[in-house]
């Protein structure tokens, strides 16, 4: 009898360890893109968790998902340029376009937070911008500018004493060639 008691002992120890030992790194391993993993995955649904009965719990529940999206863009943008990912920002560009489809379903206008999840966004979107912008280097040709970039927005040419000068927008971005070398890369503070 007393081998049995100590043996469920035991058992249940080695369960209460295990326990122990797996719940942090459960919690180490939430996703990569510093968003944080709701319960069944409401996070990644775009759904708000079943916590959040009231206004006030889907307010405060918002405001945590658009900080924790808002450090990962900070993160991300205080590494390197080389170490910088796209996918990153994408994911956080993504998790501001289901932030923002959830805060539409709200009653009433909460302009403060809609400001803080479009600052995160467009933080994202310039995270992109550099990483794109990264690759180029004055003195490419339309055609290796074209492999990087794909196709701009828009194209603007004047013919200059110079030859061709033309002026290709992606989005925030400007690049200048004169007769198809890249001369002069700009980023401006305004999209279009």
């Amino acid at each position: 009898m007393a081998s049995v008691v100590e043996m469920l002992l035991t058992r249940r120890a080695l369960l209460a360890i295990l326990l122990l030992l797996v719940a942090p790194v459960a919690q180490a391993q939430s996703p990569p893109s510093g968003l944080s993993a709701a319960p069944g995955g409401e996070a990644e649904r775009g759904a708000f968790p079943p916590s959040a009965v009231t206004m006030q719990d889907k307010l405060d529940w918002l405001t945590l998902e658009a900080d924790a999206a808002t450090q990962a863009a900070e993160a991300e943008a205080d590494k390197p340029l080389a170490q910088q990912r796209a996918a990153r920002y994408r994911t956080v560009l993504e998790r501001g376009r289901q932030l923002t489809r959830l805060i539409n379903t709200l009653d009433g206008r909460f302009p403060r937070l809609e400001a803080q999840v479009n600052d995160m966004m467009s933080a994202a979107a310039a995270g992109l911008e550099r990483i794109a912008n990264g690759k180029l280097k004055i003195g490419m040709s339309t055609d290796q500018v074209l492999a990087i970039r794909g196709e701009p927005s828009s194209i603007s040419e004047a013919t200059t004493s110079g030859g061709v000068r033309q002026q290709w927008r992606y989005g925030p971005t400007v690049l200048v060639f004169e007769n198809g070398t890249l001369l002069e890369i700009h980023q401006t503070l305004k999209d279009e």
